[in-house]
């Protein structure tokens, strides 16, 4: 018997060499793993702050303009016997003081105490002008004389009663 299981068992192995393997064992696919979110990145507020505060000064800059020109700066009352100051008492040394005063005139030259530098503003908000440095609307006071009127070329001052028209070269 023994060749007998000797044959069996060779024609076994040959069998076995001939055909193909036996298939792997079928193992449950995996899921591929799924990515994993990144943390949410961290906003930058750098360019928020830098248009908030661009918008706060130009507002700043806008409200503060608006009152500039709309303020009527005038000059603080003078009591009789009392002397002016400086800042506001514009005549030349050299005109003595018991002087009646001039006949109201219009001066079609321009004064060399009156430096008219710009006009700015349109016929809707109004004009405003630079005499002599300073940006002075209707009402207001440069070295001793009042401005009457700011029209697109030229002002109207008034100084002790007599008319002076300042034009814009």
């Amino acid at each position: 018997m023994s060749l007998v299981y000797e044959a069996l068992q060779k024609a076994e192995r040959e069998k076995n060499r001939k055909s193909p393997p036996p298939p792997a064992p079928v193992v449950p696919a995996k899921e591929p793993p799924r990515p994993v979110a990144a943390p949410p990145a961290q906003r930058s507020y750098l360019p928020l702050v830098i248009v908030c505060v661009s918008l706060v000064a130009i507002v700043s800059i806008v409200l503060i303009a608006a009152w500039h020109f709309s303020e009527k700066r005038t000059e603080p009352a003078v009591v009789a016997g009392e002397p002016r100051s400086a800042a506001s008492e514009s005549k030349p040394a050299d005109i003595p003081a018991q002087l009646p005063p001039p006949a109201p005139a219009t001066s079609t030259a321009n004064d060399p105490r009156f430096k008219l530098t710009g006009i700015t503003g349109n016929q809707d908000i109004g004009y405003g002008a630079i005499i002599n440095g300073r940006l002075l609307r209707d009402g207001q006071y440069v070295d001793g004389a009042i401005v009457q009127k700011i029209e697109r070329d030229r002002v109207l001052l008034n100084l002790d009663g007599r008319e002076i028209v300042v034009r814009l070269f």
